[in-house]
């Protein structure tokens, strides 16, 4: 299903940022630039997620607003109307791909950056420390989703017990994935190249950003479309014996 995002759309404090997401999705990106994970923390109403990060919650809905004022009148796909099989499709062609290039080439980087620039008042060896970790978590995490997880929800070959314990890992890494991920926004400024920046520090830091605002995504999609689709779909299907 296809829809078009909604202007004048009214936000309000007491909704959940994960839904929020959702319907619209051109106010990731200011969630993003406000701190907000809106991927490990979307059960969280607005006023919540923006008292926990000391943010005001009046200056966030007013960016929200002027995000969705002239929104991109291009349709997009809404998850929520895909099939588990075809959203999990979607998240190996997509995410998953995507992950892997983007790990590397930001761990080469970082480790070009630290070498070329010691020295300088810059956390250099942090950043290198903490895409290193990424990369450490991610890779086996998505590994294991497409050679034993994946197949197994296709075959619905696995138990409530095991779809729930799954489900539990999976959310631990996501968490896992969340903090590193604040960590580096906030050891790279927001993403701000320094001013003696060169070439591959401004790469590295444009990586990075792609890296979390699709990550951002990718978690956003198991954890509040494709998980309580399968649960939705597992509890239909008990109902009906």
């Amino acid at each position: 299903m296809t829809v078009k995002l909604e202007t004048g759309r009214v936000f309000h404090r007491s909704e959940a940022i994960a839904e929020l997401v959702l319907e619209h999705s051109a106010i990731a990106p200011v969630l993003r630039r406000h701190r907000i994970d809106f991927s490990a923390k979307g059960s969280l109403t607005l006023e919540q997620v923006c008292e926990l990060n000391g943010t005001s919650v009046e200056v966030v809905l007013n960016d929200l607003h002027r995000a969705v004022q002239s929104p991109d009148q291009r349709p997009f796909t809404d998850p929520r109307a895909m099939s588990p099989a075809a959203l999990m499709f979607h998240i190996v062609a997509r995410h998953h791909s995507f992950l892997r290039d983007v790990l590397s080439v930001s761990e080469g980087l970082a480790i070009k950056v630290e070498r070329v620039h010691a020295g300088r008042e810059a956390p250099l060896t942090r950043i290198r420390e903490v895409v290193h970790s990424l990369r450490a978590l991610l890779e086996p995490h998505i590994e294991h989703e497409e050679v034993m997880l994946f197949p197994a929800l296709l075959e619905h070959s696995m138990s409530k017990e095991e779809l729930i314990a799954e489900a539990a890992a999976s959310k631990t890494d996501h968490a896992r994935t969340s903090a590193l991920l604040s960590e580096l926004r906030q050891l790279t400024n927001d993403y701000k190249p320094p001013e003696w920046a060169d070439s591959s520090v401004r790469g590295l830091y444009h990586q990075l950003e792609g890296l979390e605002a699709d990550t951002l995504e990718h978690v956003h999609l198991e954890n509040y479309v494709l998980f309580p689709a399968l649960a939705s779909q597992r509890k239909e299907t008990e109902e009906k014996r």
